[in-house]
């Protein structure tokens, strides 16, 4: 509750001149979830896309392509309509992208890396 105001002088402006100015007086908790906010879609990508060939109705990759950029939540109607596969996937069954790309030992070691750096 208040009211909305412009000037310069008003909390939410004055709070955002300050983190621009002093990054290191903001919480460090939110600079490790906004940092994680890259990392978890490459995650998911590496989880999705060794199972996703020949998904039906749906296919993976424009879902996980967009987790990139919308977050989560994009993955939302994939995950909700894809068919469930009881048997493991070889690696002959794997697409270009999920056999050479997010199975590697570099494209894991990256996502660690990135995942446990300092915030």
């Amino acid at each position: 509750p208040g009211e909305f105001s412009v000037s310069p002088d008003s909390f939410d402006n004055q709070l955002i001149a300050k983190a621009i100015d002093d990054p290191t007086s903001l919480n460090p908790i939110f600079f490790a979830v906004f940092n994680a906010l890259g990392v978890l879609p490459g995650i998911n990508a590496a989880l999705l896309l060794p199972g996703a060939k020949g998904q039906r109705p749906v296919p993976a990759a424009p879902f996980v392509s967009a987790a990139f950029f919308l977050g989560f939540g994009a993955a939302g109607p994939y995950l909700a309509l894809r068919q469930p596969r009881p048997d493991p996937v070889g690696r002959s069954e794997l697409g270009f992208f999920a056999r050479y790309v997010t199975e590697s030992r570099l494209y894991g070691g990256g996502l660690l890396a990135a995942g446990g750096g300092p915030p």
